[in-house]
């Protein structure tokens, strides 16, 4: 049986002398699948990335348990040569802001080029048409006049693109798409995840989405992943989380997406928002890290922090949770 694109198992990543960012985050995203990750700023999506990139800023941030295995192969026990090699080949990211992750001084061209020479040795002039080939494959009309432009000359839309591009020129089994939409309008968000459906239709890739928008992951996630305080708190099937979410804090996140159906302006209710903020790293003690925000939190929940368990394929980590947590 073939590995997964991507393995995560009980990774740590901790805080020299403040404390752990990710504590014990396990999931797996099979091939040709998307998986979203979701959940407030600061509960460790971002960070959960970067570690399976190897990107992490260090000394002061380290990985202290776990293993993170990319098509079944090791990132942790690599030598940084094979994972530099890994990154573009076998797994790419797509940052957050395409306009800080591009180099202005360079153009489009020549910033593509760069990607697809790293991950294959080619002459300038044929990776420059590979360039061309691939702005084409990710809706840029005209890609030759487009190669030859500079970033700031690009709409954000496009710019995204090219993001898109540079990440598919190694033909990667797994892609990491980090808030990939953020401050696009709607009309550009949609165009995007049709370039994404579609490179996954004709590649297999892999998709991990990472995102706070619940109805992003409702139109692309196969599987989504909820986490909190560095912590996964729901994992299962999509259809199933955003029709009867399990744990109180998956709860709130779909409670707070606005429903068009029905509704004029005139009647239009006030949004549900979950109370307080997500727990600052040096204040995450013993227990659910939600209970000072639950509706359901009790003395037992301040005092240990459930697992996260239940039926195969769908688990919450709540002691509130029938099926889940009580098993």
């Amino acid at each position: 049986m073939a590995s997964p694109a991507l393995r995560v198992h009980d990774l740590t990543v901790e805080l020299g002398g403040v404390g752990r960012i990710l504590d014990g985050v396990s999931f797996e995203l099979p091939r040709g699948q998307t998986l979203g990750i979701v959940g407030e700023s600061g509960c460790g999506k971002s960070m959960t990335a970067l570690a399976v990139m190897q990107l992490m800023p260090s000394p002061a941030l380290r990985i202290t348990a776990g293993e993170i295995e990319v098509a079944g192969e090791s990132m942790l026990r690599a030598s940084e040569r094979r994972r530099r090699a890994m990154r573009g080949s076998e797994l790419a990211m797509i940052f957050q802001d395409p306009m800080t992750s591009l180099n202005p001084l360079y153009t489009v061209g020549d910033q593509i080029v760069e990607s697809i020479r790293k991950n294959e040795a080619m002459p300038r002039r044929r990776a420059m048409a590979r360039a061309g080939e691939l702005l084409g494959a990710v809706g840029i009309p005209d890609p030759e006049r487009h190669l030859r432009e500079y970033p700031h000359q690009l709409s954000g839309g496009k710019r995204q693109r090219v993001m898109i591009a540079m990440a598919l020129a190694g033909d990667p089994g797994l892609l990491i798409a980090d808030e990939p939409t953020t401050a696009l309008d709607v009309t550009v968000q949609a165009q995007i995840f049709d370039v994404l459906r579609a490179m996954q239709a004709r590649l297999g890739t892999a998709i991990m989405m990472i995102t706070h928008d619940m109805g992003a992951v409702a139109e692309m996630a196969d599987r989504v992943v909820v986490m909190y305080a560095g912590r996964v708190v729901e994992e299962g099937p999509v259809g199933d989380i955003l029709t009867a979410p399990r744990h109180p804090y998956t709860r709130g996140l779909i409670a707070c997406i606005p429903h068009m159906a029905d509704r004029t302006f005139d009647e239009w209710p006030e949004l549900p928002a979950i109370a307080g903020t997500v727990p600052e790293l040096a204040d995450r003690r013993h227990g659910c890290a939600f209970a000072p925000r639950c509706p359901l939190a009790d003395r037992h929940c301040a005092e240990a922090a459930p697992p996260l368990a239940g039926a195969p394929g769908w688990r919450s980590a709540c002691w509130k949770d029938p099926i889940g947590a009580r098993q």
